[in-house]
């Protein structure tokens, strides 16, 4: 019995120490203050940096002509100690802040939703945020949204847009998004069909890849294009259409001329996609130029 509540005793000081230290942990993480603060005002209040606290005080104001104060971290902390606000730190020496533009930027962040969901057909887009690279007090009238041709491989990135002028006016901008995506199960070699056997699903935050990950999987449609090691995401880039015609195989040839339909078994000299144009060749020896019109077969044209 004795031994038990020692056991007991143990353990439950084990426990508490386990949940001291991940409180600890969640408040030292919690008193972390950011590089950067926007803010809807001339005024940096205590509120800015510390949400929710019931007597907000000023500390700084931005100039009436400026839209930006760096401050020294050392400072603002010993302001916030002043006020009882104790234990907060930064990895950063100064902490800037930027006054917001006040603009509406909903359209901008529609172009960025519908630019994601044109190249990921099945994203799952939680939360869009842009901001202006310097302070604009309003945007043209009309304008166009411009893109990077890989700035949807990223989670964020710089996109600008022009009015009328011709003027471009930049923004910072971040998507916060889950998408599915396929990875290889093992070494899968070049040339191999890809499906549920060799792949497999997951579900991850968009965040940066090098190539666009394929969305879909389907028995009988793709390849890889190269060696494929286990782990790697299948993409556009080591992925493509599956060959239906392989290099040395029978296929059955046929050849339609002024009411005249002929048709015969030839041997590929190429691997052939659907459409793709290919050498065939005749038990004679005779070669053609034939389309592929489906599984082992193509039609000479």
């Amino acid at each position: 019995m004795i031994e038990y509540l020692k056991y007991y005793l143990g353990a439950n000081l084990f426990i508490k120490i386990f949940f001291l230290l991940i409180f600890s942990i969640y408040l030292h993480a919690s008193n972390i203050l950011n590089k950067t603060y926007y803010i809807n005002s001339d005024d940096i209040n205590i509120s800015t940096l510390i949400p929710d606290i019931k007597n907000d005080i000023r500390l700084f104001s931005v100039s009436k002509s400026k839209y930006t104060k760096r401050i020294k971290t050392k400072l603002l902390v010993g302001m916030l100690q002043k006020h009882g606000y104790k234990g907060y730190h930064s990895k950063s020496r100064y902490i800037k802040f930027i006054k917001n533009s006040p603009v509406n930027l909903s359209n901008i962040k529609k172009e960025i939703i519908k630019e994601y969901k044109n190249k990921y057909h099945k994203i799952d887009i939680q939360k869009v945020t842009v901001r202006p690279r310097g302070y604009i007090s309003s945007l043209p009238k009309d304008y166009k949204v411009y893109f990077k041709s890989r700035d949807y491989l990223s989670h964020q990135g710089i996109i600008g847009i022009k009015g009328s002028t011709n003027k471009k006016i930049f923004f910072d901008y971040q998507v916060i998004a889950k998408l599915p995506i396929y990875i290889a199960k093992h070494d899968i070699r070049r040339k191999t069909a890809l499906s549920l056997i060799n792949t497999t699903k997951k579900t991850v935050l968009l965040d940066k890849f090098k190539a666009k990950p394929i969305q879909q999987i389907k028995r009988g449609v793709l390849q890889s294009k190269r060696n494929i090691k286990k782990g790697k995401i299948i993409t556009d880039k080591n992925s493509d259409s599956l060959s239906i015609v392989r290099k040395n195989s029978t296929v059955s040839a046929s050849l339609e001329s002024k009411n005249i339909f002929i048709n015969f078994s030839a041997k590929s000299l190429q691997d052939g996609k659907l459409n793709d144009i290919i050498t065939i060749q005749k038990s004679n020896g005779k070669k053609f130029k034939a389309v592929v019109i489906g599984k082992g077969k193509v039609e000479i044209r």
